[in-house]
């Protein structure tokens, strides 16, 4: 699974981030330290060049969970065909 073009390895996190840092909060939280350290974690495994921008249009305002409608626009698309 480490070597899985695509995936980001966090199995290690709590390792890598020190076994005398506090990491957990509760059983839904991380700790502030923590999180932002699995976002570096994650950030040095991006590779931005490989990242391709969005061909439709998406209602970003659905709820998180709800299927993603997708929304054109007659401004958004003049001239685009």
């Amino acid at each position: 699974m480490r070597d899985d073009e695509g995936l980001i390895y966090l199995g290690n996190s709590f390792r890598l981030f020190g076994p005398n840092r506090k990491a957990i909060i509760d059983d839904c939280h991380y700790s502030p330290q923590f999180n932002q350290f699995l976002a570096e974690q994650v950030s040095k495994n991006v590779d931005l060049m490989k990242l391709v921008p969005r061909t439709k249009f998406i209602d970003e305002a659905a709820a998180t969970g709800a299927p993603r409608r997708i929304i054109v626009r007659k401004a958004e698309t003049a001239g685009v065909k």
